[in-house]
């Protein structure tokens, strides 16, 4: 059996870990077996664990104007589920292993205790797994957009927020500053930030006038609401 800390080396979002915190990460990642055919987990579902694929390949479908269709492939050296790890939103697609599979998962509730402890290396991870994510979603929403032409189906704010910063859409957002009056306006997504501690949004405001182009850092906690661009052009 692969001890996992070991395992985790191999992994680019692990490589600021020193020894120690390779030994403390390690201990909460057990190894799990999925055969052939079997759901890792559905559309939909609550995100709760991270995966780490240590050998086989794992095929990632999605419910696309009511039929399902395989938009990826995750193989050896691949991660899962990354989404538990911000906000315990929900699965945009779903997880089959297309041959046997060997992986390494943790519990998103372990891995917060170990945030607690706020050692540097173990936070720069979430940051490394924002990258990681950002990217699946484009390519997730790439895929979905040729498969359909149309709107992606997850309907999570998570999710869609994802999906904005995919496609380069803006957003109207409203959120409070520290005055008596919230900033409300229409923003570019630039990134989900890799600060941990508390999840934060880096923004640009594009509407007209003497603000147009200043950035902000948004704590999610500080939002009071995210709207998106629906078909007719509204927010």
């Amino acid at each position: 059996m692969t001890d996992a800390s070991n395992f985790l080396k191999s992994f680019n979002v692990f490589q600021d870990l020193s020894q120690e915190e390779f030994l403390k990460i390690g201990s909460i990642f057990k190894q799990r077996q999925f055969p052939k055919g079997t759901l890792l987990f559905k559309q939909d579902e609550p995100a709760d664990q991270l995966y780490l694929i240590e050998k086989g390949q794992v095929e990632i479908s999605r419910v696309i104007e009511g039929s399902l269709h395989t938009v990826a492939t995750q193989k050896d050296g691949d991660t899962l589920g990354e989404m538990s790890m911000f906000g315990g939103g929900r699965h945009t697609a779903q997880a089959r292993a297309a041959s046997d599979v060997l992986t390494f998962s943790a519990s998103v509730n372990e891995f917060v205790k170990l945030l607690a402890d706020n050692r540097p290396g173990i936070c720069k991870i979430m940051g490394r797994m924002m990258e990681s994510m950002v990217q699946r979603y484009r390519e997730l929403e790439h895929r979905t957009l040729m498969l359909s032409q149309g709107e992606a189906t997850s309907q999570t704010t998570e999710a869609r927020l994802m999906s904005a910063m995919a496609r380069n859409e803006n957003v109207r957002i409203s959120f409070s500053s520290g005055t008596s009056e919230p900033i409300d306006g229409i923003f570019a997504l630039l990134d989900l930030s890799a600060d941990l501690g508390a999840p934060l949004m880096r923004v640009r405001l594009v509407d007209s006038g003497t603000l147009s182009k200043r950035e902000y850092i948004v704590p999610l906690s500080s939002v009071n609401y995210i709207s998106f661009r629906d078909a007719t052009g509204e927010y």
